[in-house]
């Protein structure tokens, strides 16, 4: 849906794999496939473009609009890193569980208003999440 109403090339989504303990690309929505899969755990180790570590470490949105040529030998594929893109940290209990990974077109920069409206969708998801697993625990314990 993203990628459809706003000027996104690619829009992803990394989960936590609890039989890997690694945050790990879960799906692509533009149906491209990943080039270099990449891998972190909640704290932050693994192999993963720096941007993915620091979205994970700090759990905050990291934004990348110039960042052509800064990261060395980067596993994300090239259009991802010719483009402006953006990492929403998806959270569990406190720690970075995924994200999304988003691509923008060349000419659309990332702007303050884009981000809130990007942490807005991820706070309704961490929502329905936690509602979810509420539910879960619940049906448990009858």
């Amino acid at each position: 849906m993203l990628a459809k109403v706003r000027s996104y090339i690619e829009v992803n989504f990394a989960l936590h794999n609890a039989e890997t303990g690694y945050i790990e690309p879960f799906c692509i929505v533009n149906n491209e496939p990943i080039n270099n899969k990449w891998y972190i755990n909640y704290s932050g180790r693994g192999k993963a473009p720096k941007c993915v570590k620091k979205a994970v470490e700090e759990g905050k949105i990291v934004v990348l609009n110039n960042q052509l040529g800064t990261c060395k030998k980067c596993i994300f594929n090239k259009t991802t890193c010719e483009n402006p893109h953006v990492l929403v940290p998806f959270r569990v209990k406190g720690k970075t569980a995924g994200l999304f990974y988003i691509t923008s077109m060349k000419d659309h920069l990332i702007d303050k208003e884009e981000t809130e409206l990007l942490k807005e969708i991820m706070l309704d998801l961490e929502y329905a999440h936690e509602k979810l697993e509420m539910e879960k625990a619940l049906h448990l314990s009858d």
